[in-house]
């Protein structure tokens, strides 16, 4: 370091001996410092983009997201376009489908296309005083041309006059029809409806009006009122003129809504000589059963037991000469069964009897309703029939 005004001599031996001292470190340090003032001086060289390269890849950027906007729009608008046909074609056909209700018999209701749209498999709904009723459809009915609806479960309903409505997409057709049960081969059709005295009409043309008998009382029932016994003494017995006789078909039908699992809901024929009568009833051990008497005859059963004190709709059949006995439950088919070695030969003798055995003292606790026999094999969903009002 040199001042101005003084002799740099002065300083040598300074110098010499701070030389001295830092030795390498020194000489190390001002290496480094030179190194660092060149690089300082000459930096790195590096490498840019052209201004050209730039504006071409931007260019290149613009292009292909200008491309796939289009792409996108196009596809949207197509997609658009065909919700929107979609939705007036839909529109279309609603106000197209247009149908009648025509002729009502049996268990169908016949339907009129007046529309200028097919009218698809099942794509109506049936209702009965607001409740869905499900059906079966011929097929597909076509503009001009006349199909059927077959209904299934009116025994749900009860006999009476109902609000029938069939509905489309878009348009319905109403009418009141009347829930009545089969005429065809109806032996006895008890609705204990009175709801007071001590007779039980018996709507069926063979006019075996019944008699409550030993204090029993009428109560609500499934459909109106019914009769309610106290499972002691309580039952009802009519005459049993016109019911099946021999090995003939026969379907006995009862809403029960039993108090305790056992007890005979209905009975009639001969109730001393095995094969010659029919009963059916709540048993502790097998649930539902039938019989046709004692030994060999006795105790056919269905396999189901019915609950206490819930209404259930139970049905028994068996075909003009055979002894196979099926059951059915809230319409639906539970089981089949035969017994072991019986000749069936109903034969009328003691009155019919509800709630109660033939002729010995055993008797049904809670409540029956709606009691019918048929000369005939009917499945539940052939008990009952349509007219229009």
């Amino acid at each position: 370091m040199a001042t101005k005004g003084i002799s740099p001599k002065l300083f040598a031996p300074i110098a010499s001996a701070k030389r001295a001292c830092t030795g390498k470190r020194s000489r190390h340090i001002g290496n480094g410092g030179s190194r660092m003032k060149t690089f300082m001086k000459n930096p790195l060289p590096h490498k840019g983009i052209s201004p050209v390269i730039a504006s071409i890849i931007l260019v290149l950027i613009v292009i292909s997201l200008s491309g796939a906007y289009l792409v996108f729009t196009g596809r949207l608008a197509s997609t658009q376009t065909a919700a929107a046909e979609q939705q007036a074609s839909q529109v279309q056909k609603l106000t197209t489908t247009i149908f009648s209700v025509g002729d009502i018999a049996g268990q169908s209701v016949g339907i009129e296309n007046i529309g200028s749209e097919d009218l698809e498999l099942n794509s109506l709904r049936v209702t009965l005083d607001g409740a869905t009723v499900n059906y079966t459809m011929d097929g597909t009915i076509e503009p001009g041309q006349r199909g059927t609806l077959t209904l299934t479960g009116l025994w749900m309903f009860g006999p009476g006059e109902h609000a029938l409505r069939v509905s489309g997409a878009a348009k319905s057709d109403s009418t009141t029809v009347r829930v009545k049960p089969n005429p065809d081969e109806l032996a006895l059709d008890m609705r204990f409806n009175e709801g007071g005295g001590t007779t039980a009409s018996d709507f069926s043309e063979n006019n075996n009006d019944g008699t409550l008998k030993n204090g029993t009382v009428w109560s609500a029932g499934k459909f109106g009122t019914a009769v309610s016994f106290d499972g002691t003494d309580d039952y009802v017995t009519a005459a049993d003129s016109g019911l099946p006789t021999g090995n003939g078909a026969l379907s006995v039908e009862a809403w029960i809504k039993p108090s305790v699992l056992s007890g005979y809901i209905v009975s009639y024929g001969d109730g001393v000589t095995n094969g010659k009568w029919f009963e059916i009833q709540m048993h502790g051990v097998y649930g539902l059963v039938v019989s046709f008497g004692g030994s060999g005859c006795d105790i056919l059963p269905s396999g189901v037991s019915i609950p206490t004190n819930q209404w259930r709709h139970v049905v028994a059949t068996k075909p003009s000469g055979s002894s196979v006995v099926s059951f059915y439950v809230d319409g639906a088919f539970v089981s089949s069964a035969s017994p072991s070695s019986c000749t069936i030969n109903l034969t009328p003798a003691d009155n019919l009897k509800i709630g109660k055995h033939p002729t010995t003292g055993s008797y049904f606790k809670g409540l029956v309703d709606e009691v019918r026999i048929f000369k005939a094999t009917y499945t539940p969903d052939q008990l009952y029939v349509l007219e229009r009002v």
